[in-house]
This record gives C-alpha cells, structure tokens and sequence, in this order.
C-alpha cells in the first residue's frame, strides 16, 4: 500500500507492506441472550471462531465497544 501526499508543490510518499489473509472455512459463530432488568434491556454475546483476540461490537452500525 502506498500513501502519497500533495500539497501544492510538496509531496511525500511512504509504503508499507499489508499481507491479507482469507478466514477459516465456516466463520465466526455469535449467540445472543436477552433480556431485561428492571425494565432495561441487556443482552449477553458470546462467540466462537474468531481467530484474533481483538472483536469490535457494532449497535445499529455504531461501535459500542472494542
């Protein structure tokens, strides 16, 4: 991947190398249990076959928590 920048006659440019890799077969499987506490509602997420241990969880497309 290469980046450059301009900025009227200034310009940079850096590189850096990305190595992509394709998932495991089968994904990762996620599990929801709602319900409500004192008319609140809450849910507890568990998942399985993630193979990194960082996981950011989106409501409504809006990061929630990483």
């Amino acid at each position: 991947v290469t980046l450059t920048v301009d900025d009227g006659s200034l310009t940079d440019s850096q590189s850096q190398d990305v190595t992509v890799t394709e998932p495991p077969a089968g994904g990762i499987s996620l599990t929801a249990n709602g319900y409500k506490v004192r008319g609140r509602h809450h849910v507890d997420l568990s998942w399985s076959g993630a193979t990194s241990t960082d996981v950011d969880v989106y409501r409504d497309g809006g990061l929630i928590a990483t």
